[in-house]
């Protein structure tokens, strides 16, 4: 595959995706009432979306096709009509120009690396710039402490206890002054600055662990670093980045619901979030699960405003979900009840015999008229006035019923692509050989022939063909 082919592939990705993000906006407004968890899985869809490709889904379908198709073989018997109101198939012969003409440089063939160019550098800087916040995270989190008893660990392992946890979440102490967050995927930590519990009351403390647990619950750093790999590929795109913004919101707000819920204080809470946004950074890095992040204004006004939320029913839950495995799952369907051509490739022209002699000429007929045709004779392969369609009919053909001394040509609409002579320019062939062969071995000799004379390239297609 070409890189322009690539190219436009990618362009064809990328405004389905941005229609799919489209979509996944509207959608979120419409649930506005509703749940900040369920708009947070709407752009999470709409983020997942760009790493998976309709065309790609629609391969995946069509290479795991149930559809089972069988060739049916000609046959002088009535087993050919049994098939007439069935899916069938024929082998058909694909081939390449004959006469390829040489490639004229337009100018413009610097565009195409340049962009790929561009994309390479941009991702790049990307990928190191998270690195380098990733590293320093990670090193704060070496030069701390864990911390085994004290009111943060005793706030922890209740909060822990009441939601019926058996895993014990470490808690790391650094000195840095980095808001608390959840560092990890696999083993997730709790960062912790040694200075905020003593600016933190005891339900203003409880409040702030009860997040970082709710953000733990969510998996929301493993849903954070998918959105990374995603801003890092398709870094040149807004909507990415768009994306990106509203499912740290979503997540935080999600989080800030189900504290309240919890059963802690809306004073309380806010002021908890305030302290901490008033002594202490925000985390870099959105797989580092933290406090402030998000409209921190819009996220107070909602904590302190937001008395009531409407309840998403459960055949709402039901039907958004349908909804998103729908979008995913159509693509493969589609690919699956229209499976691509099953391809096979021709012997190698190395490995089939040839002939001792051959004899290729245009036949010169005046107006290209008169009878023509080509026979097997023993020794030797004779073509007169036949177009070249012809020949690979009669060479691709197969043993006949009658046994090898039979042969059964394909049909014609069993010969697809080819350059516009193929069936326009006629000629005059004799082949001879000193050896004894059958028709079959009769037919890989021209198979050869064609592939030496007429640099014939082609494959073995299935296809479904009218009766």
């Amino acid at each position: 595959m070409t890189l322009q082919q690539l190219l436009a592939l990618a362009a064809d990705h990328l405004w389905q995706s941005t229609l799919f993000g489209a979509v996944a906006a509207i959608v979120a407004v419409l649930l506005k009432r509703h749940s900040a968890s369920i708009r947070f899985w709407v752009w999470f869809a709409a983020s997942a979306k760009f790493l998976l490709p309709f065309a790609a889904l629609i391969a995946v379908g069509g290479y795991s096709s149930w559809r089972s198709v069988d060739v049916v073989p000609y046959q002088p018997s009535p087993l050919l009509i049994e098939a007439l109101g069935q899916p069938f198939t024929q082998e058909a012969v694909t081939l390449r120009p004959a006469r390829p003409r040489p490639v004229e440089s337009s100018g413009t063939d610097w565009v195409l690396p340049a962009i790929a160019t561009v994309w390479f550098a941009g991702a790049l800087f990307v990928l190191l710039r998270t690195s380098r916040e990733w590293f320093r995270v990670r090193a704060i989190a070496r030069a701390g402490t864990e911390l085994t008893d004290g009111r943060e660990v005793a706030t922890l392992r209740a909060l822990e206890r009441a939601a019926g946890g058996s895993q014990q979440l470490p808690l790391v102490a650094t000195d840095a002054f980095l808001e608390p967050g959840i560092l990890g995927v696999i083993r997730p930590v709790l960062l912790w600055p040694r200075t905020m519990s003593g600016r933190l009351t005891d339900e203003q403390l409880e409040a702030v662990v009860a997040h970082e647990l709710c953000h733990l619950r969510r998996r929301d750093n493993l849903t954070a670093l998918f959105h990374l790999i995603i801003q890092t590929v398709f870094w040149f795109h807004p909507l990415v980045w768009w994306i990106g913004a509203r499912l740290i919101a979503e997540r935080e707000r999600a989080c800030d619901e189900a504290v309240i819920r919890g059963g802690s204080a809306r004073e309380t809470y806010a002021e908890s979030i305030l302290k901490t946004c008033q002594f202490f950074v925000e985390s870099p890095l959105a797989c580092v699960s933290g406090v402030t992040g998000a409209d921190l204004k819009k996220r107070i006004e909602d904590i302190m405003t937001n008395e009531s939320m409407t309840t998403t029913a459960l055949w709402k839950k039901t039907l958004l979900t349908a909804a998103g495995v729908i979008a995913f799952a159509a693509p493969v369907a589609v690919g699956a009840l229209n499976p691509p051509p099953q391809t096979r490739a021709l012997p190698a022209p190395a490995a089939l015999p040839a002939f001792e002699a051959v004899s290729v000429r245009p036949n010169v007929t005046e107006g290209r008229g008169g009878r023509g045709g080509g026979a097997f004779q023993p020794g030797r392969y004779v073509a007169q006035n036949v177009t070249l369609k012809t020949i690979l009919r009669r060479a691709f053909g197969r043993e006949g019923a009658g046994g090898p001394n039979t042969t059964v040509d394909l049909f014609e609409t069993q010969i697809a692509g080819g350059p516009s002579w193929l069936d326009e320019d006629k000629f005059d062939i004799v082949a001879t050989t000193t050896e004894a062969t059958q028709p079959r071995e009769m037919r890989l000799m021209v198979q050869r022939m064609l592939a030496d004379r007429f640099t014939l390239a082609a494959h073995w297609e299935k296809r479904e063909l009218p009766v």
